[in-house]
């Protein structure tokens, strides 16, 4: 409520400050249904408004003036309220987006977009720092059941950080090719394990990942090489068995753990798969 109070109180326009003022009450129920519901991972079961942009959604208040508290106060700079954008932002873990774990956070996404949730529009818990690619490239669809909902890193079960659902596969190829593919475990309640896949799929991480695992892979091929020379396949399997595993104890689901196991566990990249031309 502070962040709301604060978009507020730097509203220009008198008239329209009291009647949002009106509003707080409703407001605040909203964001206690949200916060209830996200605890049991039943945001789903928010239904979004059909209220025109223009139409009361709540007592005095349109969607449009509430999006506004987003638009015109908390994400523009040099509004009182833009400090607690900026401090949102900056919570994201080093700096990194948790939507996809590797993109520079550097702006933040509705978790819940505006246009449908407009009462949502400058909560801090629908509010999650990330990158361009991830906000821009999510779909604008509604969840409407629990499986269709994408991961929030806000309100999960722990297993999703705890236990490895993200994996790749090698291809023979010249230079290697990884492919990416979600995988959760078998104990996994169905709709969890709908939901990690969703969220792999949403935001487009195989093709994502990819990218990124083909700098990594052309960085390991000169001291590949080296140890290829001075060890044979054992000491490329022995190093590459240390990096995959020193990667999942940081974070079991990065792409780059699932990259570096995947290359660990290839008998055809340890035996100089990972040499140019080697296919």
């Amino acid at each position: 409520m502070d962040v709301f109070d604060a978009c507020v109180a730097s509203t220009g326009a008198n008239e329209i400050r009291q009647r949002l003022m009106v509003a707080r009450p409703f407001v605040q129920l909203g964001y206690e249904e949200y916060l209830g519901r996200a605890a049991a991972f039943g945001l789903y079961s928010i239904a979004p408004t059909e209220i025109q942009n223009d139409e009361l959604l709540i007592p005095e208040v349109t969607p449009r003036e509430l999006k506004n508290l987003y638009t015109q106060q908390l994400s523009t700079r040099g509004r009182p309220a833009r400090l607690y954008y900026d401090k949102i932002l900056a919570s994201a873990p080093r700096g990194k987006c948790p939507l996809c774990g590797f993109g520079q956070a550097s702006t933040l996404d509705h978790f819940l977009a505006k246009s449908s949730f407009p009462i949502f529009s400058v909560f801090p818990a629908n509010l999650v720092p990330a990158c361009k690619d991830c906000n821009h490239g999510k779909g604008g669809g509604v969840a409407s059941v629990e499986a269709e909902q994408v991961l929030h890193p806000y309100f999960e079960s722990a297993v999703i950080g705890q236990q490895q659902w993200l994996f790749a596969s090698v291809e023979m190829t010249s230079p290697v090719t990884a492919i990416f593919y979600s995988q959760p475990p078998a104990d996994w309640d169905a709709a969890l394990r709908s939901r990690a896949t969703r969220h792999f799929e949403e935001f487009d991480l195989a093709r994502r990942f990819s990218v990124e695992a083909a700098t990594e892979v052309a960085g390991l091929v000169p001291v590949l090489n080296l140890l290829f020379e001075k060890a044979g396949e054992d000491g490329v399997k022995h190093h590459m068995d240390l990096m995959a595993n020193s990667s999942r104890q940081v974070e079991p689901n990065s792409w780059k753990t699932a990259l570096l196991q995947a290359l660990a566990e290839s008998e055809w990249y340890c035996k100089g798969g990972f040499k140019p031309g080697n296919n």
